[in-house]
């Protein structure tokens, strides 16, 4: 970001619940088949884009767009297995609006307008050699556009260029194992293989590893101070600090060990839900094991919070289960298949979530996702796995000059709230620049401007 350049940003909301009349939390608002010609099938987590798009893949080599109703705005039909035997991964979506998600032997960009941009091979053929690598090839995106995933067999982790060009690949003796990374705010992006959490640079030179075990480490998840949190299958739960030393380790509490390799998400007290088989483990930031709530499954699904403390977890049973602070039931929602994926919670609190049955559905709740540093998979809607500003808000992203020679203002706000952008090269004086909404919480703006020095504001509308 040039020294010259700042973006005030002002005003504070509280998160407040949201009720659809006449709909009570826990019942269908929609669902979509994709008419899977085999079943069990699988459909993915999906992502939200900030004009409210769902995208979401299926088993069977689709790639699909919804809108808000639920109704298709297009389909991408790439006529082989999306993920192998089965496995979910999800689509990622990048602050301008692209698509990013992988398939057997390759790794592809979409336009909002359902465009094949690029496609690139990963190194994989199809069939059950690729079905974990497949669900670990969820993207992630750093502040500078890179692309992150892990492809291929034996696996590596690539970092791709907005345009699709290779900037690097890692491959360690074959040890990554179904995961994906984290990319921590000032840019450190963090992986977990087979036996240990891993931290790189941007350009892909390790600046440390901590061995958790030999069996299995879950994806990580980011804390509100930098603490990583993740899991091993010989039985922890663990926090590490942002410089490689263990913050603290908590035992699996389970019949034996095998297991504990659950996907972590953050709610807005600071609370960590690891979902592993067994159920949901609930632990609180300083290491104290505070309730677990049986759900059959495998800890290979993360969880979902929303801003009034429900936590939101699919299960092999086929029920969507909404789990209050506490860690009893408020309802259960049932699909026609195992759950497959893990949740979404969109800004008007309606969840979403895939089953083994072909179908997305779409389920009321309560209120939109916590307002905490990671509440979901992936973090955001976007499933950006970025860590980045939450409160208050709103609060600046990233900016940046583009090669074009515009200047890019990305921030997070409210979900769709209206925010207006105003300008200024004096502080004191200020005319109208831009407006929106978003989605998912991200707004993006460019300026073509050529100024010398500019301000920024963004106040609600």
């Amino acid at each position: 970001m040039p020294p010259h350049t700042s973006f005030l940003a002002l005003c504070v909301f509280a998160a407040t619940a949201i009720h659809c009349a006449g709909q009570a939390p826990g019942t269908e608002r929609w669902n979509f088949d994709t008419h899977a010609p085999r079943l069990p099938s699988a459909v993915s987590s999906a992502a939200i884009a900030a004009d409210g798009t769902i995208y979401f893949g299926s088993a069977e080599g689709k790639v699909f767009a919804l809108n808000p109703d639920g109704s298709e705005k297009w389909r991408y039909n790439f006529g082989r297995d999306l993920f192998g035997n089965g496995s979910s991964g999800s689509p990622t979506v990048a602050v301008d609006g692209s698509i990013y998600i992988g398939l057997s032997g390759s790794f592809c960009a979409f336009s909002p307008a359902g465009d094949l941009k690029w496609s690139i091979p990963t190194g994989t053929t199809s069939g059950s050699s690729y079905a974990s690598a497949t669900r670990a090839c969820l993207p992630v995106i750093g502040t500078n556009g890179t692309i992150y995933f892990l492809a291929g067999e034996p696996r590596r982790l690539f970092a791709i260029n907005p345009n699709g060009t290779t900037r690097w690949e890692e491959w360690n003796n074959g040890n990554m194992r179904e995961n994906f990374p984290a990319i921590a705010a000032d840019g450190t992006l963090y992986f977990a293989d087979a036996r240990s959490v891993i931290a790189f640079t941007p350009d892909g030179n390790q600046k440390w590893y901590f061995r958790a075990g030999n069996d299995g480490v879950s994806s990580p998840a980011i804390g509100a101070n930098g603490v990583l949190y993740s899991s091993s299958e010989n039985g922890y739960f663990f926090a590490l600090r942002p410089d490689g030393l263990l913050h603290w380790s908590v035992p699996y509490p389970g019949p034996g060990t095998y297991g504990a390799r659950g996907l972590p998400v953050v709610g807005t007290d600071g609370t960590v839900y690891f979902r592993a088989y067994g159920g949901v483990h609930a632990i609180n930031a300083s290491g104290t094991p505070q309730w677990v709530f049986p759900a059959v499954g495998s800890g290979d699904t993360a969880c979902a919070v929303s801003a009034d403390g429900t936590i939101y977890v699919g299960a092999d049973d086929g029920k969507l289960y909404a789990v209050n602070p506490t860690g009893t039931q408020t309802w259960a929602f049932s699909t026609g298949g195992q759950t497959t994926g893990s949740p979404a919670i969109g800004a008007d609190g309606t969840i979403y979530v895939g089953s083994a049955d072909g179908k997305l559905y779409a389920i009321f709740g309560t209120s939109g996702p916590a307002n905490s540093s990671w509440p979901m998979l992936g973090r955001d809607l976007r499933r950006s796995g970025k860590a980045g500003c939450f409160d208050p808000l709103p609060c600046v992203d990233f900016m940046r000059f583009l090669p074009t020679g515009e200047f890019e203002i990305v921030f997070t706000g409210k979900l769709q709230l209206p925010y207006a952008i105003e300008a200024s090269t004096d502080l004191s004086e200020w005319l109208p620049f831009a407006t929106g909404a978003s989605a998912n919480g991200t707004l993006r703006f460019l300026d073509s401007s050529g100024f010398t020095r500019r301000f920024y504001r963004a106040s609600p509308q």
